[in-house]
């Protein structure tokens, strides 16, 4: 996943704990009393329209993946060991799941909504110091963050990626463009079909405190994702009247 993607959702901080799919270590902003975040990744002005051969590519990859199923697999900075699968379908939304020995979990997007599962949920606050004791009858259940319009900055291509031909390749037999993006410590390298469809094939993350390879594929696949039931959804006001400190 790409690092807009971990900062979108890493701008669901709630009392200081950052929910991470993504590469990249980042603090977001707090989110407000109805559960919406104030985050610059995810609303605001547009930025100037890029122009050059690399932006046109970039277009082009986030525009095939916004319109196609895939799936992605590779590791995740939640947790120091936290692996995660990916599943997105432009005609429901995306889900993450996340192994670790810290905490398993799920999450899901939709119409720019994350939904994070408790257990992961309480498991990052209390990996950022705020531990908090959950009712067991809510485990089972979800808390809810506005953080943007869609979803696609979890596999989107973000603007200032230029090409790297040195860092071309071939993946699954398809020869494949370097896009690099750098900042705050973390460098990705995206991996897209030369050829149309321009599919992400690859990315490459290097950052602080680790790093790892995700990989795209069964594009066109059937994806069978089901949002979680609206009766397990709470808001994070409803979660931190439930909870008490740890």
């Amino acid at each position: 996943m790409a690092l807009r993607g971990a900062r979108l959702l890493a701008a669901a901080v709630i009392g200081g704990a950052a929910l991470l799919t993504g590469c990249g270590g980042t603090t977001g902003p707090e989110a407000g009393p109805d559960g919406t975040v104030d985050d610059p990744l995810a609303a605001g002005p547009e930025s100037p329209v890029e122009e050059g051969p690399a932006a046109e590519l970039r277009r082009a990859v986030n525009e095939s993946m916004a319109t196609t199923t895939f799936r992605a697999a590779g590791p995740s900075p939640a947790f120091p060991d936290a692996q995660q699968v990916m599943w997105s379908d432009p005609e429901v939304g995306v889900r993450v799941a996340l192994t670790s020995e810290t905490s398993d979990g799920e999450m899901f997007c939709q119409d720019g909504v994350v939904y994070t599962s408790v257990p992961l949920f309480a498991a990052r606050m209390a990996q950022s110091g705020d531990p908090v004791d959950v009712p067991p009858q809510v485990l089972d259940g979800f808390v809810s963050v506005q953080v943007g319009d869609d979803c696609g900055a979890l596999f989107e291509v973000p603007p200032g990626a230029r090409f790297a031909p040195e860092l071309d390749t071939v993946v699954a037999g398809a020869e494949a463009t370097a896009l690099v993006t750098s900042g705050g410590g973390v460098t990705e390298t995206f991996l897209a079909a030369a050829e149309a469809p321009h599919h992400l094939l690859r990315l490459e993350s290097e950052f602080a405190d680790g790093g790892g390879t995700t990989v795209y594929d069964s594009f066109g696949d059937p994806v069978d994702i089901r949002m979680p039931d609206e009766a397990k959804v709470m808001s994070t006001e409803e979660f931190f009247n439930l909870v008490q400190p740890g």
